[in-house]
């Protein structure tokens, strides 16, 4: 990766190419948990790569934490701009909604998972995607969210977890043939 640094700072348009092959995945996953909407989040995604790029944004990273971390906080906040506009948008557009579950089949059995990630606050989504999604440790996370410090990641990723298991207890409880379990 310390190769990808130097290669961007001597031939950035070639390396550029292999920047976007490396992490457009990872922060289009992060986009998508505030967004909601794949297409949306590949735009965010795509703008971030655009704004890294033009504005020389490697010139000061030196590690691939850094590199990381500052990609993926610019597509969080790209994200929560994205997000905010489509909230104004929404109040007088609907056809948005069936774009959360057009792509999901029905079935009563199942428990929609992402249904359930969607009721969360999003920076408890956001921690529980770079967690089970990204497989990013506590460390790498406190780092991703701007130096929070590993304790508030691990309250924030405890609390996320006891509220995701509520919500998907209560579709259990609501139209499940399963039982109800007070389980933890």
């Amino acid at each position: 990766m310390a190769d990808l640094i130097q290669y961007l700072r001597q031939e950035p348009a070639n390396a550029f190419k292999q920047l976007v092959e490396r992490f457009a995945q990872k922060l289009w996953g992060i986009a998508r948990q505030y967004v909601h909407d794949r297409h949306i989040a590949e735009d965010v995604v795509q703008n971030v790569f655009l704004e890294f790029y033009r504005g020389e944004k490697y010139r000061g990273i030196n590690t691939e934490g850094q590199l990381e971390a500052f990609l993926v906080r610019m597509t969080i906040r790209r994200a929560q701009d994205a997000w905010r506009r489509m909230k104004r948008n929404l109040a007088t557009s609907v056809e948005h909604l069936a774009d959360f579950t057009a792509d999901k089949p029905a079935s009563e059995q199942t428990v929609d998972i992402e249904s359930a990630l969607l009721q969360l606050r999003p920076e408890y989504r956001l921690i529980l995607h770079l967690k089970y999604v990204e497989d990013l440790s506590i460390a790498e996370i406190a780092r991703v969210l701007d130096g929070a410090p590993e304790n508030t990641v691990k309250s924030h990723l405890h609390r996320a977890r006891n509220e995701l298991r509520k919500i998907l207890q209560g579709s259990f409880d609501e139209g499940s043939d399963l039982p109800a379990s007070s389980a933890t």
